[in-house]
C-alpha cells in the first residue's frame, strides 16, 4: 500500500505540463501534536505546508525552500519548509481570539509573502511580493506568475487528520496546442474534491482525474517531519542576546528555557551553561552537568 506521507510526480506525455500530488497524514499529524491551532489556522499551515512540498519539487534543490506570509492582521506569521529530503516542518503566530470562520485575507491584512530558496552550495534566493488572493493557492499562483512567469494551478486541502494538495504547471510549450492542452488539463483537474485528496492514493487521484490522457508516472518520493533544531543553535542565539538582560531572566527564573517553535522541544540552560556561553573556557570545557 502506498505511504500516505508521499509526493507523486507525472506528466503529460503529449502535452507540456507536469504535475504532482503530495498527501501528508502522520506528518501532519505530528506538527498537530505540538500546538493546538485553532481550526482556521491549522487550515490554512496545512495548506501551506502540503504546497512547501509541492513547490520544492519542482526545483533542482539540493537545500530547502520557505514560504513565509506576513500580516499585520489577526494572522501575523505563516511559516513552512521543505528540505532537499522532502522532510517539512512549519509553525504559524496569531492573534488568541481568531474567529470560526474568517477569510485569509481578512485575517492576515495588509502584508508580503516571501519564498527563500537556500542552496547548500551556491547563493541563496529570495522573491517577495504582496498579499494577493484569498487562499494559500491563490498567493501562490500569483507568486508564481509575477516572479516566474509560470502558469502554475494549485489545489490545496488540509483537515484534523491529513493534509493534501495537486499541482500542474506548464512548461515551455513546443506545440502550437500549449495552451489548448492547458485549458483541458486544469478544466480535469478543477473537479478534484478534498475527500479525494485525503483518502484516495495518488495513483487513484491521477486515474479519476486524467485516465483520458497520456500520463507518465514517476516513482513516489516519501514525505516526513523532521526539524533540525539543536543545543548548538540555540547556544548562538542565546551568544547573539545582550548578556545583561539573559543574566536578568537567569536570576528571576532561576535557568532559561528556550522552546522550539516548530518541534516544541525544550532546552534548558542554567548558570554554568551560561557562563560557558558568554565566557567559553579556552579548548573546551570538561565539567560535567
Amino acid at each position: 500500500m502506498q505511504s500516505k506521507d508521499s509526493l507523486q510526480r507525472f506528466l503529460f506525455l503529449d502535452a507540456d505540463i507536469r504535475g504532482e500530488v503530495a498527501q501528508l497524514t502522520q506528518s501532519w499529524q505530528a506538527i498537530l501534536a505540538n500546538k493546538d491551532y485553532p481550526p482556521l489556522i491549522r487550515q490554512y499551515l496545512g495548506e501551506l505546508m502540503t504546497a512547501s512540498v509541492l513547490l520544492a519539487a519542482t526545483l533542482k534543490l539540493e537545500g530547502s525552500l520557505t514560504i513565509q506570509a506576513t500580516g499585520n492582521g489577526l494572522l501575523n506569521l505563516l511559516v513552512a519548509e521543505c528540505k532537499d529530503d522532502l522532510s517539512v516542518r512549519c509553525v504559524a503566530k496569531h492573534h488568541p481570539n481568531i474567529p470560526a470562520q474568517a477569510d485569509l485575507k481578512e485575517l492576515l491584512g495588509e502584508g508580503s509573502l516571501a519564498i527563500t530558496i537556500d542552496q547548500n552550495k551556491g547563493k541563496s534566493y529570495q522573491g517577495v511580493v504582496s498579499l494577493e488572493g484569498n487562499s494559500i493557492a491563490q498567493l501562490l499562483e500569483n507568486y508564481l506568475q509575477t516572479s516566474e512567469q509560470l502558469n502554475t494551478q494549485i489545489w490545496l486541502a488540509a483537515g484534523e487528520k491529513s493534509s493534501g494538495g495537486l499541482l500542474l504547471q506548464e512548461l515551455p510549450s513546443q506545440q502550437s496546442n500549449g495552451s489548448e492542452d492547458w485549458e483541458r488539463v486544469t478544466t480535469l483537474a478543477s473537479t478534484i474534491k478534498n475527500d479525494e485528496l485525503f483518502n484516495l492514493s495518488s495513483d487513484e487521484i491521477i486515474y479519476r482525474l486524467f485516465h483520458e490522457e497520456q500520463v507518465q508516472l514517476y516513482e513516489p518520493n516519501p514525505v516526513q517531519f523532521k526539524c533540525n533544531c539543536s543545543h548548538a543553535k540555540v547556544t548562538s542565539m542565546l551568544r547573539s542576546l545582550n548578556q545583561a538582560e539573559a543574566r536578568e531572566i537567569m536570576k528571576e527564573e532561576g535557568f532559561i528555557d528556550v522552546n522550539c517553535e516548530f518541534c516544541g522541544k525544550n532546552y534548558r540552560f542554567d548558570e554554568v551553561d551560561l557562563a560557558e556561553i558568554y565566557h567559553p573556557q579556552q579548548g573546551g570545557s570538561n565539567s560535567v552537568h
